[in-house]
């Protein structure tokens, strides 16, 4: 695409600023080049400092043809939305917050005039919401409007049980144990002990008090069978669908890495569905637009 051949041009060009570049900077200017030479383009290489100093400005159109073999949009999406979702990733993305409903409501925050909300929770500010009182004292948060979704999809009740699988850092658990006003049990588990640790600070901060850390492997058996009303799959993916916020992962995703994780998925899928109660609500979801990750995992479940 144009978008994508003038994107890696202005990073080049970022490039050729730097006099002492860090091994990280080569090691990005080697990728667009490489990906610059994928899409049938060349460029000359003169060295300064070890990065790049002149590149061959050559700009046009890329037919979907020339697109890497798995494309995440390939099959999915035409030409021109495929467009604007790459052209949405090269912007800065916009910061949302998110109210506590344990601390505060939406219309005692209406009352700030830097704060604009664009729905019942979420909301953007005039200043920094990192270093608003509102964030330091746990009655807001940050998160952007659609990880909020799968939360919602789980409809929750009061007093249930729910299992959240791949809780870290703790913002949808944190949603999940709002909604349930601190009744019942919420179980939030990560891998790594520093990930839950995040968890428990975050629950401290916002007043949550129905949630227990537990670091486990989620591709291994750790629960009673029908053990839990809801749970929460929020696993581990590719990002594809979060580049605005994630840019690294155009640096090092490899197709190799996507078949890993697609084995993770399922394995945590598989396992995860054997907790749930008769009756009860299970809800997958990535921050993906790769169909393997989302609908490819569903069907063959």
């Amino acid at each position: 695409m144009n978008q994508y051949l003038d994107y890696i041009m202005e990073q080049l060009e970022k490039l050729m600023a730097i006099d002492s570049p860090s091994g990280f900077t080569k090691k990005v200017t080697d990728y667009l080049l490489e990906e610059y030479a994928r899409l049938g383009y060349s460029a000359k290489r003169t060295v300064k400092g070890g990065v790049i100093a002149e590149a061959e400005e050559l700009r046009g159109f890329i037919p979907a043809s020339q697109l890497r073999t798995g494309s995440p949009f390939e099959g999915l999406i035409d030409q021109e939305i495929e467009v604007k979702i790459l052209e949405a990733d090269q912007k800065i993305p916009k910061v949302y917050g998110r109210i506590n409903p344990l601390k505060i409501t939406k219309e005692q925050l209406m009352n700030d005039p830097s704060i604009h909300f664009i729905n019942e929770e979420s909301f953007t500010m005039h200043q920094s919401i990192l270093a608003s009182d509102y964030f330091k004292n746990g009655q807001v948060l940050i998160q952007n409007p659609a990880s909020i979704l799968p939360v919602k999809y789980l409809d929750v009740k009061e007093g249930m049980q729910v299992l959240d699988i791949c809780a870290a850092p703790g913002g949808k658990t944190q949603l999940i144990s709002s909604y349930m006003q601190n009744t019942g049990k919420v179980i939030a588990c990560d891998l790594y002990e520093h990930r839950c640790q995040l968890i428990d600070q975050l629950m401290k901060k916002c007043g949550n008090t129905n949630v227990e850390t537990k670091v486990n492997d989620a591709t291994k058996v750790s629960f009673e069978e029908e053990s839990f009303d809801r749970i929460l799959c929020d696993v581990p993916c590719s990002g594809l669908g979060d580049l605005s916020h994630k840019p690294e992962i155009r640096y090092h995703l490899k197709p190799e890495n996507i078949d890993e994780i697609i084995h993770t998925q399922k394995k945590i899928l598989e396992v995860s569905s054997s907790y749930l109660k008769k009756g009860g609500i299970l809800v997958y979801s990535t921050c993906t637009l790769n169909k393997k990750e989302n609908s490819g995992q569903i069907k063959t479940f």
